[in-house]
């Protein structure tokens, strides 16, 4: 007698065989050879569209981030800028109000000056009258003496 399992791959063997050699058998194992194949290809795409969009969402992920960097740097930068120029603009306006102060000084010395200038003037002008006054006086005083000692 022959072994069960020597017999039953013998059999299977032959079935094969003959199934081989049918052309209904060659064409559906085509199409199942085919069918699996576009299967197969089609997960592989999947795979492979699933990689690039996970590489793509990578890419712009990093794109992102350098923007949001550069534009950081930027903030920065202008931040920077604009605060060189608010110290440059108070400067100058320290150094313009500086001016302003030191003219309004010197312009009230010199206003000071003029006051002093037309005091001591008046001050003169006073003296003078006094003198002429005292002398107008003084020759008034000699005229009536003057008149006194003729009568």
């Amino acid at each position: 007698m022959q072994d069960p399992k020597n017999y039953m791959w013998t059999r299977a063997s032959q079935i094969i065989y003959e199934g081989a050699q049918n052309p209904h058998v060659q064409t559906a194992a085509t199409l199942a050879a085919g069918a699996v194949a576009w299967k197969a290809l089609d997960v592989w795409d999947t795979y492979k569209q699933a990689d690039i969009a996970q590489l793509d969402r990578e890419v712009e992920s990093a794109q992102r981030e350098k923007d949001r960097e550069v534009e950081s740097a930027q903030r920065e930068k202008d931040r920077q800028v604009e605060s060189a120029q608010r110290e440059k603009d108070r400067q100058a306006e320290n150094l313009r109000s500086e001016k302003d102060r030191q003219f309004e000084a010197a312009e009230r010395e010199k206003d000071r000056q003029a006051e002093n200038l037309r005091s001591e003037k008046a001050l003169q002008a006073e003296a003078v009258q006094r003198q002429l006054d005292r002398e107008h006086s003084l020759q008034v005083i000699r005229e009536q003496v003057a008149a006194e000692a003729k009568k």
